[in-house]
């Protein structure tokens, strides 16, 4: 699993729409998967954690919906029945050191 976000690899909409679309495919029974590491396309940054930028532009509600699906989406990842690695390389910082 490589985060590949421009700059630094902030969370907004779009990354934590596919990262949950990945935690489908690993959740379910038809994966093959016996491991995942999860590694940043960028040898600087691993993750900035989530897109503050983007999230100042939500309102109250759309906030809230989306603190609530990366939290929930992180904790998906950390439940998987497999062993997750995070190969980190660069900076960690928030969310992203969370990750």
């Amino acid at each position: 699993l490589t985060l590949n976000r421009p700059k630094a690899n902030a969370m907004g909409t779009e990354m934590l729409e596919q990262l949950s679309a990945t935690m489908d495919e690993l959740e379910s029974r038809e994966s093959s998967a016996r491991c995942v590491v999860v590694t940043s396309f960028s040898d600087k940054v691993f993750s900035a954690g989530a897109d503050l930028k983007e999230r100042a532009q939500m309102t109250i509600p759309q906030a809230q919906e989306f603190v609530t699906k990366l939290r929930s989406t992180m904790d998906r990842l950390a439940r998987l029945s497999i062993p997750v690695i995070a190969s980190i390389e660069g900076v960690a910082v928030g969310g992203g050191l969370e990750l």
